[in-house]
């Protein structure tokens, strides 16, 4: 996976794992144009869902918006900027009931570092909004929110250039504020149980 979509992978995860999402911000200097996004993943099956016996669902995440990166600092390395929204359609496999959950996301690299053995440390933040609605089009929950996380980047022997990163792997959470709304929220989960 390339780091261009590795924002875009992490959101689709953070979605289905329903982690409040999540920043923007920032002049920078050598900036790459926008270009859209749009990538479709599921659909997964989970059974017990949010540890209810017998619950089983289907989750399916598209994700839609525009990327661009940003070179910054004296080593003129990359950072990343997106702006996304992706809905995630959980549907309960027995009863065909669904909840939509749709966030609104800003996210961008607040600091990249160089770790000197082939490796990119990657701090990045998220501003987002959250919307959960039934299948009739009625909210259910509304969230909102600020998240900080780091990851590993594998820049491939060129640490400016983002095209043939590789993800390795999320490596801790560093910050998480604001209303914080999931699926496995009563109100959420009786739409579809």
């Amino acid at each position: 996976m390339t780091r261009l979509h590795v924002t875009t992978a992490i959101a689709a995860a953070l979605a289905v794992m329903t982690i409040p999402a999540i920043a923007v911000a920032g002049a920078a200097s050598a900036a790459s144009k926008w270009e859209p996004v749009h990538e479709v993943f599921g659909p997964e099956v989970t059974e017990d869902f949010c540890e209810v016996p017998g619950l089983t669902v289907e989750q399916t995440v598209v994700v839609d918006g525009r990327a661009r990166t940003a070179t910054h600092g004296r080593d003129g390395l990359s950072h990343m900027y997106e702006f996304v929204t992706d809905t995630v359609t959980t549907t309960n496999l027995a009863t065909m009931d669904f909840v939509t959950r749709v966030a609104t996301q800003q996210f961008h690299d607040v600091r990249v570092t160089d770790n000197g053995d082939g490796t990119l440390t990657v701090r990045q933040q998220a501003t987002g909004t959250i919307i959960f609605y039934d299948q009739d089009g009625q909210v259910l929950s509304r969230g909102a929110g600020q998240f900080a996380f780091e990851f590993l980047i594998d820049h491939a022997g060129t640490p400016s250039d983002p095209s043939d990163d590789v993800f390795l792997g999320f490596q801790r959470v560093v910050r998480q504020v604001g209303k914080q709304v999931d699926i496995c929220d009563a109100a959420v989960l009786q739409a579809i149980d």
